[in-house]
């Protein structure tokens, strides 16, 4: 019995600072006119407890409410009724939800000003479907951070939903919907840099089975870096434009001066996959049903089904590792080697390339 004076000392206190009668049992309280009213739902509900205000009258002379929220228990309903009006804010911003508020975020950055939303915020926002009936004043950190938890894709997809619950937050403090930003306690793991990654080659048997696999479209893409040796994000840069599939190489890459535009060979094994993804209205090569490829989907749509379907460990960088190792095995020149790559090396600023330097790549490269 002790342990309850200090419950019932509290809900004194909450009663009379808010000034508010304190209830005496029963599912209706009563309280000033103007005030509000707190109510009990009728059935088993999970927040049986109502906070309204009325807003208006209708001609018949019958109130019109707008409801606060719901609440599991009629203490959280008076306080919520009580910080309403210590501090008024917009009802009708209160009871929008997640998606209404990306809604008004849409319209107001990018529709409204003719501009076209980003992919990655959209991406991020359909990743976020949990979050999308929740009313918007509801959600807290652990909401927000549970979607970006669960969402299984790479870190830069992951930082547009962080960007995005923070975009939204900051519209809707501006609009008074809410009252504090949530977002801003989101955290985001940053991946190891690429050069502390372990990358390991795929090993012959492996290779044997890509080709066993080769009609699916997965392991076309990863065969590819196999015998090119592009960078995971060199390949989907590849503009259409710039491959030339006569003279069998393409021009390409992306990071260092000795990278950036190199020409890159078209490897007989590979040059069927290259064909079929070629198409001169399409301004990438490689571009999926939904238009070009980002690093992030191609790992998720094709590489880590792929690799799982094979039981493979291996990473997209993997690619252009098992590209270095096949051609040094093969005994290809070292200095085409560097060239194939995009290595940095003694005379390797040449940024001109003659059909001699172009077929000495493509001889290099069919060695393996």
């Amino acid at each position: 019995m002790a342990s309850q004076k200090p419950l019932i000392l509290r809900r004194s206190i909450f009663y009379a600072l808010f000034q508010i009668p304190e209830p005496q049992g029963g599912d209706t309280v009563k309280l000033p006119n103007g005030y509000g009213s707190v109510y009990k739902l009728s059935g088993k509900r999970r927040k049986p407890w109502a906070a309204r205000k009325t807003i208006g009258w209708k001609e018949n002379g019958q109130p019109i409410y707008e409801y606060l929220g719901y609440y599991e228990k009629r203490e959280q309903a008076l306080k919520a009724l009580a910080a309403y009006n210590l501090d008024p804010y917009d009802l009708a911003g209160r009871n929008l939800s997640f998606a209404e508020v990306y809604d008004l975020w849409i319209k107001q950055k990018y529709t409204d000003n003719g501009k076209k939303v980003k992919n990655g915020y959209v991406a991020a926002y359909k990743a976020c479907s949990n979050l999308h009936e929740m009313i918007f004043t509801d959600i807290r950190t652990a909401h927000m951070q549970k979607a970006l938890n669960e969402w299984e894709i790479g870190y830069s997809s992951k930082k547009n939903m962080r960007i995005l619950f923070g975009q939204l937050f900051d519209l809707a403090m501006q609009n008074d919907i809410v009252k504090k930003d949530y977002a801003e306690y989101v955290t985001l793991q940053m991946p190891e840099e690429e050069g502390e990654q372990k990358h390991k080659p795929f090993t012959a048997d492996e290779l044997a089975t890509l080709w066993e696999n080769s009609a699916d479209k997965a392991a076309q893409l990863v065969l590819v870096y196999c015998y090119s040796g592009m960078r995971p994000t060199e390949f989907i840069k590849i503009k259409t434009e710039d491959v030339f599939l006569s003279d069998r190489y393409m021009i390409g890459g992306i990071k260092t001066k000795n990278s950036k535009n190199r020409a890159i060979p078209i490897a007989e094994k590979i040059y069927g996959f290259i064909e079929n993804m070629y198409d001169p209205d399409n301004e990438f090569l490689l571009t999926d049903y939904d238009g070009p490829l980002s690093y992030d989907r191609l790992n998720w749509r094709y590489w880590k089904p792929l690799m799982q379907k094979l039981d493979m460990d291996h990473l997209p960088h993997d690619g252009r590792h098992t590209c270095a190792t096949l051609l040094d095995n093969a005994g290809a020149n070292k200095t085409v080697i560097k060239k194939i790559l995009g290595h940095a090396g003694h005379g390797m600023t040449e940024k001109v390339y003659t059909h001699k330097t172009i077929q000495q790549l493509v001889d290099a490269i069919n060695l393996i």
